[in-house]
């Protein structure tokens, strides 16, 4: 896998293949609204050329310290809206970048492992 960029934002809805919203039930409802780290791999084998995102919300399950990665699908971007659309699903995450403080910023990325990185134009124009 390759990284292809990150940005701060929230996963703002996640839906099944239908575009119905997942029940409060579901395990991916869980983190749609909070903010955090995302970013958006490129598969290179399993699912060569598909897109991936790995979302670290500013806190993370209470109960068993999990952050939520999307399955390999199609990435859209459209101005600050990415979505990656997988077999069964679709996940829409939103840039905000002045969301968090800069205190939390820094405190994900040593968290992960991650240091920021931007998209470059093509990747920001991508369908």
């Amino acid at each position: 896998m390759k990284l292809l960029f990150t940005f701060f934002g929230r996963l703002e809805k996640c839906a099944d293949k239908y575009r119905n919203p997942y029940p409060e039930t579901d395990w991916r409802s869980a983190y749609v609204g909070p903010v955090g780290l995302v970013e958006v791999y490129e598969s290179e084998h399993k699912a060569a050329g598909k897109k991936f995102a790995c979302f670290f919300p500013d806190m993370p399950d209470q109960f068993t310290q999990d952050w939520p990665r999307t399955s390999a699908g199609e990435l859209r971007v459209e101005e600050e809206t990415y979505t990656i659309t997988t077999r069964n699903s679709s996940y829409v995450f939103v840039r905000d970048e002045e969301a968090l403080p800069e205190e939390n910023k820094l405190l994900l990325c040593l968290n992960t492992g991650i240091t920021p990185l931007a998209a470059s134009e093509d990747e920001e124009t991508e369908n």
